[in-house]
């Protein structure tokens, strides 16, 4: 794998077959993993502490993840608007 531009290269050419640049004779071939595990999770404030109140409804726990061992939230175009204040 070339160190500079990250390209795997299959052969054991002394150029890079991304970027052309020298690569060093014995590097580790790895391949490319897949995408970085995504996790965004929404909390209330320290303000919303009052049971049912509006802000606590805005910020209800949701986890939104890319790993598919985590519970994932389905969020709807409505629940943005209420977030932001759309249409109030």
């Amino acid at each position: 794998m070339c160190r500079g531009c990250r390209f795997v290269n299959e052969g054991h050419d002394k150029f890079c077959g991304g970027c052309g640049s020298g690569l060093v004779e014995h590097t580790l071939e790895t391949k490319p993993v897949g995408a970085p595990k995504l996790s965004i999770t929404f909390a209330p404030p320290p303000e919303a502490d009052a049971a049912g109140s509006e802000i606590n409804e805005l910020f209800a726990p949701v986890a939104v993840t890319a790993d598919d061992s985590l519970p994932s939230a389905n969020i709807t175009q409505a629940d943005l608007d209420r977030l932001f204040g759309v249409g109030s």
